[in-house]
C-alpha cells in the first residue's frame, strides 16, 4: 500500500526508473559513485557487528538486489523485499538463486522476531510516516538484533537550502530529510539502543576520517559535510 502525495510521487518515479534504466544505480535513484559509496559503507558497518555466518537478514527496500547479493556472498541468508514488482523481477534476473518478495515498510509480511538484522537503505526519504515503519522493523527484529537505517540529513546545508526553496516556491515536496539525532531519540523510545551514527560525507575527501567510530558525531560536522547518515542500532526488549 502506498499512501500520501510524497509516497505516490516516489512510487511513480521508481516504477519509471525500473522500465527506463538498466544500471542498478539508476534504478535505485543514485549516481554510480553514490551507490558504490553506500554499499562500501554498509558492508563496513555490518562487518563491525557480531553477526554470524548464516544469520537471517532482511534487505528492506532491496531495489535491484545490490545489497542482498553482497550480503549473501558474505555468508548471510539475506531476503530482499521491495514494493515494486518491476524492480523485484530485475533483482531476480540478476540473482536467480536469491529470495525476493513484494511488500512495503508499513506492513511487513513476517512474524515477530524473525530476523537477526534489518538493512533499510534508500527508504526513509520516500516515507511520510517513518515512525510507523521503524516500529514495524523493530517488531520483526529478534532480541539484540541489528537495524541499519539510512536517511538524508536535514542538517546538511544543501538540504536546508532545498527545503527552503520548496517552501518559498510552494513546490511539491520531493523527498523527506531527517536529523539523525532526532531519529535516534525516537528509536530509543521504541527500544532500539546502542546506536552509532556513520556519515556519508560530501565532499568525499572527508569520508576516510569517518571510518573512525564515534568521530564527528555532532551538529557542526553534520551541517558542513554529512550529506547522509547511517544509524546502527540494536533491539533491546
Amino acid at each position: 500500500m502506498v499512501s500520501g502525495r510524497l509516497e505516490e510521487s516516489w512510487h511513480s518515479r521508481y516504477e519509471r526508473w525500473a522500465t527506463q534504466h538498466q544500471s542498478e544505480y539508476q534504478i535505485a535513484g543514485w549516481s554510480e559513485q553514490g551507490l558504490a559509496r553506500r554499499l562500501d559503507l554498509v558492508l563496513r558497518i555490518i562487518g563491525q557487528t557480531n553477526l554470524k555466518s548464516g544469520s537471517l537478514l532482511l534487505d528492506l527496500g532491496a531495489g535491484p538486489g545490490t545489497y542482498t547479493r553482497a550480503l549473501g556472498t558474505r555468508g548471510h541468508q539475506c531476503l530482499g523485499l521491495d514494493y515494486s514488482w518491476n524492480v523485484i523481477n530485475i533483482a531476480k534476473r540478476k540473482d536467480v538463486t536469491g529470495r525476493y518478495l513484494q511488500g512495503e515498510a508499513y506492513h511487513l509480511p513476517f512474524q515477530n522476531r524473525s530476523f537477526d538484522a534489518i538493512l533499510c537503505i534508500g527508504v526513509l526519504q520516500s516515507l511520510e510516516s517513518p515512525k510507523e515503519a521503524i516500529l514495524e522493523m523493530r517488531r520483526i527484529l529478534k532480541p539484540q538484533g541489528y537495524l541499519l537505517l539510512d536517511g538524508l540529513n536535514s542538517l546538511f546545508w544543501l538540504h536546508t537550502v532545498r527545503n527552503w526553496r520548496e517552501r518559498i516556491k510552494g513546490t511539491e515536496k520531493r523527498m523527506s530529510y531527517y536529523s539523525p539525532f532526532e531519529v535516534i531519540e525516537e528509536m530509543s523510545r521504541f527500544g532500539l539502543g546502542q546506536t552509532q551514527i556513520h556519515w556519508l560525507a560530501t565532499p568525499e575527501v572527508f569520508q576516510p576520517s569517518l571510518l573512525v567510530r564515534g568521530k564527528y558525531q555532532n551538529h557542526l560536522f553534520a551541517r558542513l559535510f554529512g550529506y547522509a547518515f547511517l544509524i546502527l542500532a540494536r533491539n533491546e526488549p
